[in-house]
């Protein structure tokens, strides 16, 4: 009798999953905007960004857009403390408006800013989120500023995930990731990890700020000046799932 019990509780239970419906999906959203002032059509100051947007009733899963716009403010807008940026058209308008103002001022000093963010997105199984913001900003100087932001999220309650907790082996990841940046870097299992110019702090080799999974791979993505001089570029390592994905956390992939 227990057994038969058993066993009809495990069959409600898989039934359940398989016909639970999600409460979520993801739509890509586009803003863009440019500035009024006079410009030739292809040198004008413009905003252009592309987010992935998880769309849901549940407050704790929204939250998941709260954390990818903070992300996003940080990097494009131009007054970052600002408290009246409040969302995506809120911050096209305040990035344009502060080149207007300075054009205005200045008529022939600032060339044309640009501001672009393109978002991508990995969806594991449902059970995981990975938001990839692709970042790039210009706003006079002799470069832009351009990087790789990487963000998971626990699609169960909308809840950030952290790097460490995306494995079930870190430290055994992150050695063979020290392994094969070494080889890359044609440095040996004793040199100094900093020998070739390097600037890893404390001398000591770490994971990148910004990891990213995709259905293939595992993506370790350095941004410039992470480990390097700018010089240098942006440092990645990448990984094949098939061989990898035994170190990563089964709650999530």
């Amino acid at each position: 009798m227990t057994r038969k019990l058993l066993l009809l509780i495990c069959f409600s239970t898989l039934l359940f999953n398989c016909t639970k419906k999600e409460t979520w999906y993801f739509e890509t959203k586009k803003y863009e905007l440019k500035t009024t002032l006079p410009c030739d059509n292809d040198d004008c100051t413009y905003v252009d960004l592309i987010i992935p947007t998880i769309i849901s009733d549940e407050k704790e899963l929204n939250k998941i857009n709260d954390v990818v716009f903070k992300n996003v403010k940080k990097h494009i807008a131009f007054e970052t403390e600002n408290a009246e940026i409040k969302n995506y058209a809120d911050l096209a308008k305040s990035f344009i408006a502060s080149y207007d103002e300075i054009k205005n001022a200045f008529p022939n000093e600032p060339l044309p800013w640009e501001a672009s963010v393109n978002g991508t997105l990995e969806v594991f199984e449902n059970k995981s989120a990975n938001i990839v913001l692709n970042y790039y900003t210009f706003t006079g100087g002799a470069h832009g500023n351009e990087g790789v932001v990487s963000l998971f999220f626990n699609l169960e309650d909308g809840k950030q995930i952290s790097q460490k907790d995306l494995f079930l082996d870190f430290e055994g990841f992150k050695k063979i990731a020290e392994q094969d940046f070494r080889a890359s870097a044609n440095l040996s299992a004793t040199d100094d990890i900093n020998k070739n110019g390097n600037i890893f702090k404390d001398h000591q080799f770490s994971l990148p700020e910004n990891i990213i999974v995709t259905q293939n791979e595992i993506i370790l993505h350095y941004n410039k000046y992470e480990i390097a001089p700018y010089s240098s570029g942006t440092t990645i390592l990448k990984f094949p799932m098939k061989t990898f994905k035994k170190y990563l956390n089964p709650l999530y992939f």
